[in-house]
């Protein structure tokens, strides 16, 4: 198990990668707990991977 952390800017650009990298991430079968944090600095992706 690994743990992972991904920080997008608090911009449009932004935005738009952090949702196309969660539905990516979303059908990957070796990633669980995952989680997209919507924050004023910024969005922050929290996953695990099995490995």
């Amino acid at each position: 198990m690994a743990e992972h952390k991904l920080e997008f800017p608090a911009t449009t650009a932004g935005d738009q990668v952090s949702e196309i990298k969660v539905k990516q991430l979303a059908d990957d079968p070796n990633v669980y707990n995952l989680c997209l944090a919507e924050r004023s600095e910024g969005n922050l992706i929290t996953y695990k991977t099995r490995d």
